[in-house]
C-alpha cells in the first residue's frame, strides 16, 4: 500500500476509537439519567428517547466506520503481509486476542438482546457491553502500532 493508503486507514483506525468512545460514554450518559428518572429527578421522558435516537446513530455510523476499516484492514493485511514482516509475534498475538475478545463479547451482548436484555436497560449487561467497547479501542490501537509498524512493500516491477 502506498503511504496515502496507510495513513487513510490509520486515520479510519482512529475514527472507530473514537466512535467506539463516544458509544461507550454516551450509554453510560444515557443509563446515569435513565437511572435519574427513575429516581424522581425531572428529566423529560423525550429527553432520554432523543438521547436513545443519538446513540443508536452513533452504533450505526460504527458499524460503517468499521465495515470501511475492515476492508481497508483487508486490502493492507493482503499487500503488507504483517506475518512475513519481522512484527514481534507478542504484538500480533494481543493483537488478535484483543480481536476475538471484542467480537466475542459483542456476539454475547447482542444475544442477550435477542433473548430480551437490552444492554442499557436498567439490569441489563452494561459491564459486558462497556467491556466490549473497552477491548474494542485496545484492539483498534494495537491495529494501528501493527501497520504503523510494518514497513510498506516495496512496488510491483513492471
Amino acid at each position: 500500500m502506498t503511504r496515502l493508503a496507510t495513513r487513510l486507514l490509520l486515520l479510519l483506525l482512529a475514527l472507530d476509537v473514537v466512535l467506539a468512545w463516544l458509544a461507550m460514554a454516551g450509554a453510560v450518559i444515557f443509563v446515569e439519567r435513565a437511572w435519574l428518572a427513575l429516581g424522581g429527578y425531572a428529566i423529560p421522558e423525550a429527553s432520554l428517547a432523543e438521547h436513545a435516537r443519538q446513540l443508536a446513530w452513533v452504533r450505526g455510523l460504527q458499524v460503517v466506520a468499521l465495515g470501511a476499516t475492515a476492508v481497508g484492514l483487508a486490502a493492507w493485511a493482503r499487500r503488507a503481509r504483517p506475518f512475513r514482516s519481522g512484527t514481534p509475534r507478542w504484538l500480533l498475538g494481543g493483537w488478535g486476542a484483543a480481536i476475538l475478545a471484542a467480537i466475542a463479547i459483542d456476539v454475547g451482548v447482542r444475544a442477550l438482546a435477542a433473548l430480551g436484555r437490552a444492554p442499557l436497560a436498567p439490569g441489563g449487561p452494561l459491564p459486558l457491553y462497556l467491556l466490549g467497547e473497552v477491548l474494542k479501542i485496545a484492539a483498534l490501537v494495537v491495529t494501528m502500532v501493527v501497520v504503523w509498524r510494518v514497513p510498506a512493500p516495496a512496488p510491483p516491477r513492471l
